[in-house]
């Protein structure tokens, strides 16, 4: 600390300019720096004053809230009052594995939503296709078979197939090939009606495997093109084999861990697109039913779109449709008016300017109340 500010710490501000007004009194060039110096050293510590002030303002303005939150909780708790405390994002999350396996059928336990937490959190921590596999591997051997399904399917993941193939040309040639015998047995009867491409496979496999020697001849009779091409022929059939696990797949999500281990392959986790219904309904106030559409899409991109809607009655034994006011850019809407405990159908049609006007969608029945 210099001298400068050894004395405006140890004086008063008033002091301190008591002391320029003396040092003014002999006009000189040293005393002019002197001055300009105090005066810029007084502006910064008002500017520290004023703010130590205004902490200390804010601190009692703090303390005086918290007791009055204490004094409101201990009023609340005295009288025996209820007080609404909001939802952490634990127990949100509790509220969306719920709901999300209640729309799928299951009833979970709480330890079982505890256990679905903590897979959460470790399959966060997945970041190689290793780990991922391996997760896989002892998933069952972990939670059990009920558990495994659980977290697969409660969370609303797809359970898909995978399977990793060798680089190698001849590992490869053995993978198809058990590949193909996998569906030929057919052990438990899962591969019904047949894959269509399995005699494709058999055929590209044998004549894979008739270049591979040739090639190892090393005679001339077979190059490294031909060996790639031939993989290359073998990997279609591979890639369609996939493709038709993965729709057994998807139609039996139940028996899908089945189905992919007695196909030679492995499942892979994805989490699954599209799952807000394309059309549903709700009750909103006394005779109201409110309607909702998914956006309207071309191409994959949102557009610009009108929405038709209409609810339907049963008169003398035939269902008659009503018009409902469109809506523009708007996917929701609500049916005012509905008679109360009477089982009344809604559609909806969506009309953009580049796809036109679409289908009705299929008919959805709800009994205002």
């Amino acid at each position: 600390m210099n001298n400068i500010d050894k004395l405006v710490h140890n004086n008063s501000i008033a002091e301190v300019k008591l002391e320029i007004l003396n040092v003014a009194d002999v006009v000189t060039p040293e005393a002019t720096i002197v001055i300009a110096a105090l005066k810029r050293k007084i502006a910064k510590y008002e500017v520290i004053n004023v703010n130590k002030m205004r902490n200390k303002l804010l601190e009692i303005e703090r303390t005086e809230a918290r007791l009055e939150k204490m004094k409101y909780e201990n009023y609340l708790i005295k009288h025996k009052a209820c007080m609404f405390k909001p939802l952490n994002k634990s127990q949100l999350e509790t509220i969306r594995i719920l709901e999300d396996a209640e729309k799928m059928g299951i009833l979970l336990t709480p330890k079982e939503v505890r256990m679905i937490k903590k897979e959460r959190r470790i399959q966060a921590k997945i970041v190689h296709p290793m780990q991922e596999v391996r997760y896989f591997n002892i998933l069952e051997e972990r939670v059990g078979r009920r558990g495994m399904c659980i977290i697969l399917m409660a969370v609303i993941w797809i359970i898909k197939a995978r399977c990793p193939m060798s680089r190698n040309a001849r590992k490869y040639q053995l993978k198809a090939v058990a590949l193909a015998k996998a569906q030929s047995d057919n052990t438990l009867g899962y591969f019904d009606p047949a894959f269509d491409g399995l005699d494709t496979m058999i055929e590209s496999n044998g004549l894979m495997l008739t270049v591979i020697k040739n090639y190892e001849k090393h005679n001339g009779s077979a190059t490294t093109e031909d060996v790639t091409a031939a993989k290359a022929l073998v990997k279609i059939s591979v890639d369609a084999l996939i493709f038709y696990v993965n729709s057994l797949c998807i139609k039996d999500q139940k028996n899908s861990l089945s189905i992919i281990a007695n196909a030679g392959m492995i499942p892979r986790k994805q989490r699954a697109k599209n799952t807000k219904a394309d059309f549903s309904l709700k009750h909103g106030a006394s005779g109201e039913i409110i309607l909702t559409s998914l956006a309207a899409k071309f191409n994959g991109k949102k557009v610009h779109a009108t929405y038709y809607w209409q609810y339907g009655l049963m008169i003398e034994g035939v269902l008659t449709w009503f018009d409902l006011p469109e809506t523009m850019n708007q996917c929701k809407t609500t049916a005012t008016g509905m008679p109360i405990d009477v089982t009344v159908y809604f559609r909806k049609s969506i009309q953009t300017k580049k796809g036109g006007r679409g289908d009705w969608c299929d008919k959805l029945g709800i009994s205002p109340r």
